[in-house]
């Protein structure tokens, strides 16, 4: 006897492949938001390396990767943003614009102390986000100075030009705030204050 087209055919006993790497509404906007937040680091790293490198102003140019990465962390939280604190240090790593191996923990720590800070003692808004953006950027270049003095890559006195470099880094990562702002309303708030 053929079997009709119509028949009841029973569910499969286990998950197909494809149904084990579905994500859920919420999973994809998550994944969109951290994706372009790497696409705007990319992009930051590759006006900074290609264009703004050789730009001087007051003696110094800007360094946008960490800046950026420490003002998304701040406006993301502490936990929504600490793997992306590592990841994209480590990125930034490996792309050869850090001063070397010491910039990983380093940015990691200052990121995630700022976002902390900012989370718990201060309202979200431009003014917060830029204060924490801009001495969290500040301690990681002195950081970063200080090593590479010990190291004898750099002279002291430099100390000025880093300076300068922290705050034109800033200055110019609040300009992007409100894409920042942007990226980070989809998929809602991934925390509540």
């Amino acid at each position: 006897m053929a079997k009709k087209r119509y028949e009841f055919k029973p569910d499969r006993e286990g998950p197909d492949l494809l149904s084990r790497f579905s994500l859920t509404k919420k999973q994809q906007q998550n994944l969109l938001k951290w994706s372009l937040y790497g696409i705007v680091l990319m992009l930051l790293s590759v006006l900074q390396d290609c264009i703004l490198y050789d730009m001087r102003l007051f003696g110094s140019t800007t360094d946008l990767v960490p800046c950026a990465i420490v003002a998304i962390c701040v406006l993301e939280g502490a936990d929504a943003s600490s793997s992306f604190a590592l990841i994209a240090s480590l990125l930034f790593y490996a792309t050869g614009s850090s001063g070397g191996v010491h910039a990983i923990p380093v940015l990691t720590f200052c990121a995630l102390c700022a976002a902390v800070f900012r989370q718990n003692y201060l309202q979200k808004g431009f003014a917060a986000t830029v204060l924490c953006t801009g001495v969290a950027t500040v301690v990681y270049e002195m950081t970063a100075f200080a090593v590479a003095l010990m190291l004898g890559q750099t002279y002291a006195a430099r100390f000025t030009i880093i300076l300068t470099m922290s705050g034109l880094s800033t200055v110019a990562v609040s300009l992007l705030y409100k894409i920042f702002i942007a990226i980070g309303k989809i998929g809602g708030d991934s925390w509540k204050e």
